[in-house]
Formats: C-alpha cells, structure tokens, sequence
C-alpha cells in the first residue's frame, strides 16, 4: 500500500489484535503450532487468537486505516508520524470499478479472490457516487481488506 511513517501508535493498535509488535510469547509466534480448533479435530494454530473479539477489532482497525486517522500517542517525540497510506493510485482507477477491484485484488490477495467476491465489490464500488473517487477507493480497501477470504489464508 505504500505505507509511509515512523509507525507511532501501531504498538497500541496490534495490542488489540493480540499481537503486539516484537511481543511474541514464545518462538513459534502468538499461538501454539498444536492449537486445535475448539469444538473439531483441526489444528489451526492462529485461531488461537482470532475470536469473534479480534475479528471485530481487525475489521475496526482496516476502518481506521482507510476512512480515519491513527493518532500519534502522547509519547511520540513532536514530529514523530504514525502511518499512512497512498491512495492516490487507487483513486485515479476509481472510475473503473472492476479495475480498481482487481488491482487491490492483485495487491492484496494475488489468485485468491473468487469471481462472486469480485463482483459484489465492483458492486459495492459502483453503487459510489462516481463523483467521489476517494470514497470508491476506501471502499474497495475495506471490503477487500475486511473479507474473509483476506484474513483467513489456506
């Protein structure tokens, strides 16, 4: 996304997530490499941390990120900057909502996102005022970045 910033107040942020930077318990991460799944006989080690709880907060997070601000912390030294992003490619392709979908696809999730989940984007995407470039774009982000399909790599 061509991220920019020193990064202040992403500690804050991750901690919510229950991966704090440089805070992993132990060597094998934040989760067990044996954590079976409650209620199955799957092993899927990072549901030991992804809960209803964090699945919330992550989607809350990528709000953040793509419609807000993430505010530098009191501690911060003055001039100290947190992150963000570029967005000026993804709004330049608003006006072409399945080619803005399959950029963040490209981006994003290379090879992953099913043709159903394209097109209810490229939908979502053009129901957008076309007289708002920006908001197409942040909502292409959102959807693509708070999909399930996203957050749960096979």
């Amino acid at each position: 996304m061509s991220a920019t910033g020193q990064g202040y107040g992403l500690a804050e942020r991750s901690a919510q997530l229950s991966q704090q930077v440089y805070g992993a318990p132990t060597v094998f991460n934040f989760y067990q490499p044996d954590f079976q799944v409650p209620g199955t006989t799957l092993l899927g080690p990072p549901f030991q941390i992804y809960t209803e709880s964090t699945a919330v907060r992550r989607a809350n997070l990528v709000n953040t990120f793509v419609y807000g601000t993430i505010g530098r912390p009191g501690y911060a030294p003055t001039g100290a900057t947190t992150v963000a992003f570029d967005m000026a490619p993804y709004i330049a392709s608003a006006g072409n909502p399945g080619g803005l979908v399959d950029i963040l696809a490209d981006r994003l999730m290379p090879g992953r996102m099913s043709p159903t989940m394209r097109q209810v984007i490229v939908n979502a995407v053009t129901a957008t005022p076309a007289s708002d470039p920006t908001n197409r774009a942040r909502t292409a982000l959102y959807l693509v970045a708070t999909s399930p399909t996203y957050n749960v790599s096979r």
